[in-house]
């Protein structure tokens, strides 16, 4: 909560604001820059800086771009492969567990055709994450999760 304002704190608000210039202040400070502008060490001195200011702006050339680009896609493909076998893994052992609730959804036909639905689905996936990057395809082998995550009628496993 904001306290109320006493007038004593209105009255410093008030004398905090900056004070207008008169035309005669505003002619003197624009002769001064003027003034200083003329000098030839100041001017070179501000347009040097200007300059070098200027040249840290501009964007690196395409060489060091694409260097960097290629040790991080070195290190990105190694932790895709990491991640990817840890996918494989957790992969496997949803497997199991769809397995276990299709058993358990026995007795209810519509349930268990949905967890079978998705179980297969989970079966598709393991197997595929499983093949090896070449015989993906392209967009596979540039995005190596790319093909795990689509599903081309939507994920039954977001259904059961």
């Amino acid at each position: 909560r904001s306290k109320p304002m006493s007038l004593a704190m209105a009255a410093a608000a008030e004398k905090k604001q900056a004070a207008k210039r008169s035309e005669e202040h505003r002619r003197k400070i624009a002769m001064a820059v003027r003034a200083k502008w003329k000098d030839p060490e100041y001017r070179s001195k501000v347009t040097k800086s200007m300059h070098s200011a200027a040249k840290e702006r501009q964007q690196p050339n395409a060489e060091a771009i694409s260097r960097a680009r290629d040790e991080i896609t070195l290190e990105k493909r190694k932790q895709l492969r990491e991640s990817a076998m840890a996918l494989v893994q957790k992969a496997g052992a949803t497997v199991s567990k769809l397995e276990d609730q299709v058993e358990r959804l026995s007795g209810q036909p519509a349930l268990q055709l949905r967890a079978q639905a998705a179980l297969d689905h989970a079966r598709g996936v393991l197997k595929k994450a499983q093949q090896p990057p070449r015989t993906l395809g392209t967009r596979s082998r540039t995005r190596p999760l790319a093909s795990l995550l689509t599903h081309p009628k939507g994920s039954p496993l977001t259904r059961v």
